[in-house]
């Protein structure tokens, strides 16, 4: 097992649908970005690449990463 020097990415929304006032990252320090916006997220997966993408019901895209998966591929 090797350990990632930037730790683990978590993607998600955290209020499992319910309207709540989102911690501050003083709050949480785990957490490197805040927002209250409504969302949806699009994840692609390519290859070893997964880019992943969230946007807000506006239609502006309110944040975009890409991971590599580090396991090889399974076959057969």
């Amino acid at each position: 097992m090797q350990k990632d020097k930037n730790g683990v990415l978590y993607l998600g929304d955290g209020s499992w649908g319910k309207l709540r006032i989102p911690k501050t990252p003083e709050e949480r320090p785990y957490l490197a970005t805040v927002s209250a916006a409504y969302h949806m997220t699009v994840h692609r997966l390519e290859g070893d690449q997964r880019f992943h993408m969230a946007i807000e019901e506006s239609g502006k895209v309110a944040d975009v990463c890409m991971t590599t998966n580090k396991r090889p591929a399974k076959r057969g």
